[in-house]
């Protein structure tokens, strides 16, 4: 089968030097392959087969677009070493620094630019997940930290259905082709670190009109644009940043902060949600050393949802056979939690909060409860994010994830999912 080259991208070695892909200018594969990204890998200093994986545009564009635009290097983010925004290309020479090959659960991660999990290009988009695409063997799905956190980290699976990971992490590529899954098996027999990418190109075929007229760069996926203003220290030694336009909804002003102009750190996130208004003055922290530097830039996230607080809001999770009420106190400690079965009858609760944390597109609480499920302390771990199916829907209107929590096993276990609504 022919395709046409869709982009070409400069690849790394291990070593550092810079070379150039060659034009693939057939590709063979088994199954879908109408837009197709070719992974170089490398495995022990030894090249290996590349894998060739068939790229979801179609159930997952925001994901895929953000893959292409990265490895690219025509898609903005924030170095995690400088701060500073780039475009230097992704995936190319980093290792999987994350792999897992037991019976059943077999995966080889990547992507996160700094070697390690933590890491990635500083913004997030939203899930992506279609029933007709599971964590079958030899798929390439997103990393994340929870609903709706996607950012550049990628894993391939291995010859093992996981299904513990559908409708978790977004799948945005498919490999059918024998020779590529033999690859993948490499890497997960190599280890942590025993294996990295060493370039990507992506080609569409050119009997297919909708992989050709795929446009990435028509995909909503966070922009990072520097950010003009006056930042200054006040009296009251604060450091106050005023933008030339105000933050608005959306929009994360990211900021790095160093002593020494040498290293610096990820120090704060300030987020304009959808119900703070335009954000026109902003305090990053209040300092007593004589000196510190800033490193600043907008993302601005299109679609977010997240409130900027829910103290005084009344949380509602609707499961099949049952609805739990969550009531804020005004002061954001914790509140009361009515459960409603469907069998008739309710019973009322008090929780606080363990853990309370706020996203661009999501929020997740851990409420420790008063009450029981037979003689269990019952606790939840609650994970709320936008609708993925209808990402512009009214806000509050998200999905969740809901867990039961025993004190005396502190581990959680799925207990349900359901819908669910912030109150005004």
């Amino acid at each position: 089968m022919g395709f046409r080259l869709f982009k070409v991208r400069n690849s790394r070695s291990s070593s550092g030097v810079t070379q150039r892909l060659c034009v693939l200018l057939a590709l063979v594969v088994v199954g879908k392959a109408d837009l197709v990204a070719t992974i170089q890998t490398e495995t022990g200093g030894v090249p290996n087969s590349p894998i060739l994986a068939s790229l979801q545009y179609d159930t997952a564009p925001l994901a895929v677009a953000n893959f292409i635009k990265l490895a690219e290097g025509t898609q903005p983010r924030i170095d995690n070493d400088t701060g500073q925004i780039t475009t230097e290309p992704m995936y190319i020479g980093e290792t999987f620094y994350r792999v897992i090959n037991n019976p059943g659960f077999r995966i080889a991660q990547t992507g996160s630019g700094t070697g390690t999990n933590a890491g990635g290009p500083a913004y997030t988009f939203p899930d992506e997940f279609d029933p007709s695409v599971r964590h079958v063997p030899y798929v390439l799905s997103m990393a994340n930290s929870g609903p709706n956190t996607n950012g550049s980290q990628i894993f391939f699976t291995g010859n093992a259905t996981i299904g513990s990971l559908d409708d978790v992490h977004t799948i945005l590529g498919v490999i059918t082709d024998p020779a590529s899954r033999t690859a993948i098996d490499t890497i997960l027999a190599s280890g942590n670190d025993g294996s990295s990418i060493t370039g990507i190109s992506i080609a569409a075929d050119p009997g297919d009109t909708d992989a050709q007229a795929f446009d990435p760069d028509a995909q909503p996926i966070p922009s990072v644009t520097p950010i003009d203003g006056e930042l200054f220290r006040t009296a009251a030694n604060e450091i106050e940043f005023t933008p030339a336009s105000p933050l608005l909804q959306g929009d994360v002003l990211s900021v790095y902060r160093s002593d020494d102009l040498s290293s610096w750190v990820a120090f704060s996130r300030i987020f304009s949600a959808y119900d703070n208004g335009p954000i026109a003055s902003a305090t990053i922290e209040s300092i007593t050393d004589e000196r510190a530097f800033y490193h600043l830039a907008r993302l601005h996230h299109p679609n977010a949802q997240s409130p900027s607080s829910i103290k005084g809001r009344t949380i509602t999770l609707s499961f099949p056979t049952e609805t739990h009420i969550y009531t804020i106190n005004a002061s954001g400690t914790g509140g009361t939690i009515q459960v409603n079965p469907s069998s008739g009858g309710s019973f009322n609760g008090t929780f606080t909060f363990n853990s309370l944390t706020y996203g661009v597109h999501e929020f997740n609480f851990i409420a420790l409860t008063n009450l029981t499920l037979g003689s269990i302390p019952f606790s939840s771990l609650v994970k709320c994010g936008i609708d993925d199916s209808n990402p512009t829907q009214l806000i509050g209107h998200q999905s969740t994830s809901y867990y039961n929590y025993a004190l005396i096993d502190p581990t959680f276990v799925p207990y349900g999912k359901g819908d669910c609504v912030v109150s005004p």
